[in-house]
């Protein structure tokens, strides 16, 4: 399956940076979810095909397997151009 969403971590005053693909966005939420175990921060999931945009601050947690609770709820959506340079 080709992968619909790119994961990017989003630091502070800088570009986002792309960290990976995942086929389904469940498979992107569980990515970050993971990347957050070992590094706190925000990251974002964008799909390839909408532009649409889930935003997630993840917090680091003493084991490195990803769990529900490391995400910060609500989600945040928010609507973007596909191209990321420059946003």
């Amino acid at each position: 399956m080709v992968p619909s969403f790119d994961i990017f971590r989003d630091p502070r005053d800088k570009e986002p940076v792309w960290i990976e693909a995942a086929a389904i966005m469940d498979d992107a939420i569980v990515g970050v979810r993971r990347l957050g175990a070992l590094h706190s921060g925000e990251y974002f999931i964008q799909s390839k095909q909408t532009g649409v945009e889930v935003s997630m601050t993840v917090q680091r947690t003493e084991s490195a397997a990803p769990k529900p609770s490391g995400c910060s709820e609500p989600l945040t959506v928010r609507h973007s151009p596909a191209v990321i340079p420059g946003r």
